[in-house]
């Protein structure tokens, strides 16, 4: 949730400057045709698979795989609707 949470400051810019720009997007890169996760962060094939676990890769990974919850581009509403698809996947055993 805290993943999610910063993640969401980041998309909508509101964090601090010194994390403008770090990761890319799929519709920043030069690609020929449209694409359906256009809005979706960039990652690369990692090499290694501890790679996967440092924050450079885990926090936009966690965040394309969030969601309609991304559209929120409100904080609040954000968490709210947050927690309320996390209870969902507790309730249902997922």
């Amino acid at each position: 949730m805290a993943k999610l949470n910063f993640m969401h400051s980041i998309f909508y810019e509101y964090a601090p400057l010194s994390f403008s720009q770090i990761w890319m997007k799929n519709n920043d890169r030069q690609h020929e045709h449209n694409l359906r996760n256009d809005n979706d962060y960039f990652l690369p094939n990692p090499r290694l698979e501890q790679y996967k676990k440092f924050p450079i890769y885990s926090l936009p990974f966690e965040w394309n795989q969030a969601g309609v919850v991304t559209l929120y581009e409100n904080k609040t509403t954000f968490k709210i609707a947050l927690k309320g698809q996390l209870f969902e996947e507790v309730l249902n055993g997922q």
